[in-house]
């Protein structure tokens, strides 16, 4: 479904666990033919040399299976060691993603800390499965 450079193989800092559709009760749009699943990629491509060169960026991914030939409608960034981005209850020792939750047939993550959002946010995947709403 996706490309990624050897470089940035989530493999590379054990990322790669978590890569997968979310489970079915997680699938809130499959009735509209689309399915979710959550994708890593390496931080940085470069020698392993600094902090967020061991970590990953982690984006849930919506993909429209109604045609002959799946395609990927987007992909919004939900955790990351170069921005500010961080989900709830994620961990990596147990391969857990985080506290995801369908609420009113839409996807709703928890976050430790979304930029410069205050608390614990909490945000909706938009209607049109391109963005995050807070």
């Amino acid at each position: 479904m996706q490309r990624i450079p050897r470089k940035y193989d989530p493999s590379l800092v054990g990322a790669d666990g978590f890569i997968g559709f979310l489970p079915n009760a997680m699938q809130a749009y499959k009735d509209k033919g689309v399915l979710a699943f959550v994708s890593f990629i390496r931080t940085k491509g470069g020698n392993g040399s600094g902090q967020c060169s061991a970590g990953a960026e982690i984006f849930l991914n919506f993909l429209d299976v109604r045609a002959a030939a799946p395609k990927i409608l987007s992909s919004i960034l939900i955790d990351s060691c170069n921005r500010p981005i961080e989900l709830m209850d994620r961990n990596s020792s147990t391969k857990t993603l985080g506290k995801l939750s369908v609420v009113n047939k839409r996807i709703t993550l928890h976050f430790l800390s979304y930029c410069e959002g205050e608390g614990y946010p909490i945000a909706t995947v938009s209607a049109d499965l391109k963005q995050l709403e807070f």
